[in-house]
């Protein structure tokens, strides 16, 4: 694959802002292109969380090139060079009994990779207290779409997955910013 770019974003505020900042600062050292959005937050951060597969969906049809959604929280920490490789439609890390897990996601700039944001975007929809996350989890898998599972180092969580060596780590800002949510939202984000 000759081209992609890096795609995130994050709520108008100073905490997520700095996450972000953080973020930018490990693309411009992989010299990684990038867009990363601020938008409203709407009050509720699994609503916030919705806005992603939209963005991912804006962002592929704009750039005509293929995307790697991260999460703002995250940080680049090695070169990403199997993103290079890739021809699936969409690729990601796959939690215990096969959840996707969202704070890392590749998404082609083909008919199945499109299918995809479309069908994300349409299960986001469907609960405004549902993560993008749980939303995915309840229409996966996606008939039609080409699927390959990134490794762990892909999608690392900064405090488990003990003995992984981060590509991209996962900061989990949210586990700090959102003392609200129930317990096992706070436990896959």
């Amino acid at each position: 694959m000759d081209e992609w770019i890096v795609i995130s974003c994050h709520t108008n505020d100073d905490l997520y802002r700095q996450q972000a900042n953080k973020l930018i600062a490990s693309l411009k050292a992989w010299d990684i292109p990038y867009v990363i959005e601020e938008v409203k937050n709407t009050g509720s951060w699994a609503k916030n969380t919705h806005y992603k597969p939209t963005i991912c969906l804006e962002t592929l049809e704009d750039w005509d090139v293929p995307v790697l959604f991260l999460d703002a929280d995250s940080e680049v920490i090695d070169y990403p060079f199997l993103i290079d490789t890739l021809t699936c439609d969409v690729a990601m890390y796959f939690l215990n009994e096969g959840k996707p897990a969202t704070g890392t996601v590749f998404v082609n700039n083909t008919d199945g990779g499109k299918k995809f944001l479309r069908a994300w975007i349409d299960a986001c929809k469907g609960g405004e207290n549902v993560s993008d996350q749980k939303a995915l989890k309840r229409i996966w898998p996606i008939e039609g779409v080409s699927v390959e599972e990134l490794p762990a180092s892909y999608c690392k969580i900064f405090d488990k997955m003990e003995g992984v060596e981060p590509v991209i780590r996962q900061n989990q800002a949210s586990r700090l910013f959102n003392a609200g949510l129930d317990e096992t939202d706070t436990k896959t984000r």
